[in-house]
């Protein structure tokens, strides 16, 4: 049984790099509000319930204010990279389909409303 233990412990490490090959880049908009912080990809596809690196997400709620005149609430267009997560439900009342894990924020492409078919 030591040997099935052993194989085990030398999956852990690649399970744990995979995240990484994950990541991806996302171009939409992402909003700040009560409760909210969702990001609709300029696909179509979405809202996704944001999470991420404290820094990402400075930056990103630095550009809402930027934005918006100073108010925490709102919408920019970004670009960022991060990982998506499998259909599940996230976020405030669970409202959300999938988590996107914002890692970094590649850039800040304008106010929302510059956004074709941006939603609010």
């Amino acid at each position: 049984r030591a040997v099935g233990l052993a194989g085990l412990s030398s999956f852990a490490p690649s399970a744990c790099s995979c995240g990484a090959r994950d990541a991806a880049s996302f171009e939409g908009v992402y909003r700040a509000g009560f409760e909210t912080q969702a990001f609709w990809p300029a696909d179509g596809a979405g809202p996704y319930w944001v999470e991420g690196d404290a820094r990402a997400l400075e930056t990103l709620d630095t550009a809402v204010k930027r934005a918006n005149g100073g108010s925490p609430w709102g919408g920019v267009r970004v670009e960022v990279e991060g990982t998506l997560s499998p259909p599940g439900t996230y976020g405030h009342l669970n409202a959300y389909e999938r988590k996107l894990r914002v890692r970094k924020v590649k850039a800040i492409l304008g106010p929302e409303t510059d956004a074709a078919g941006a939603r609010g």
